[in-house]
């Protein structure tokens, strides 16, 4: 797999629709459920699909509502599919 080659707005919106109700709550838990979910649509490596949340997160299609060096778990991940710089994946963020 090359990540490249993935569409990350249309593995984002697959993100958004297959977690509806689910909230990917905790830094390293939500990044985890999306991981695993990433895994699941693909058929790929955990550390393909670790890649695959980095670039989304570096495009702005995964966005976590807290500091994650914060103690505790307060915050949430939120998945927006339609961030204009989601296309521009060569863009550095």
């Amino acid at each position: 797999m090359q990540i490249d080659q993935i569409d990350l707005a249309a593995l984002a919106a697959h993100l958004a629709s297959a977690l509806e109700g689910t909230r990917a709550e905790g830094f390293v838990r939500g990044r985890t459920v999306l991981r695993d979910a990433a895994v699941a649509r693909l058929a790929c490596s955990e550390l393909e699909a670790e890649e695959l949340v980095d670039t989304m997160i570096g495009s702005g299609l995964l966005r976590y509502s807290d500091d994650p060096a914060k103690a505790g778990d307060g915050g949430a991940w939120r998945i927006d599919p339609t961030r204009p710089d989601a296309t521009d994946e060569g863009s550095e963020s």
